[in-house]
């Protein structure tokens, strides 16, 4: 017995039913080899900025504005280790984990380091108070 086909909206080819990805309990009109030929011109068609901005909008619901205004607001500093923001290197949309709420702009090492201690303001004042103690033991 013949495996199910279907027709490709964009090529026009007739192909087996499994190059269909499934949207609900549908098939797409188009191909699966044709989707990807679409994503990838529609990715290519934006420049790394946009494409970054277009992330962040989907992720944070942050827009270009509100995060350059964020920039500003922190003089484009990083608001932990107050060190200017290289943006040659990899910066950091910083958001709460249980919210998705966008907090700001961190350098990438800074908001590891947030990410570690899981954003557990206790966690992170034991560790101020342990430095405390190991600075005046060393002193």
């Amino acid at each position: 017995m013949a495996s199910p086909t279907k027709n490709c909206t964009q090529c026009g080819e007739t192909k087996a039913i499994a190059n269909f990805h499934k949207a609900g309990k549908y098939r797409k009109s188009a191909c699966a080899d044709c989707i990807k030929a679409i994503n990838k011109s529609y990715r290519d068609s934006k420049t790394p900025d946009e494409q970054k901005f277009q992330s962040i909008k989907y992720n944070y619901g942050v827009t270009r504005e509100r995060y350059i205004d964020t920039l500003l607001a922190q003089d484009f500093r990083c608001p932990i280790c107050t060190e200017p923001l290289d943006f040659s290197g990899r910066l950091a949309t910083d958001h709460c984990h249980e919210t998705g709420a966008f907090r700001g702009v961190l350098d990438y090492t800074c908001n590891t380091a947030l990410g570690k201690f899981r954003d557990n303001i206790a966690t992170l004042s034991r560790a101020q108070a342990y430095l405390e103690v190991a600075r005046d033991a060393n002193a």
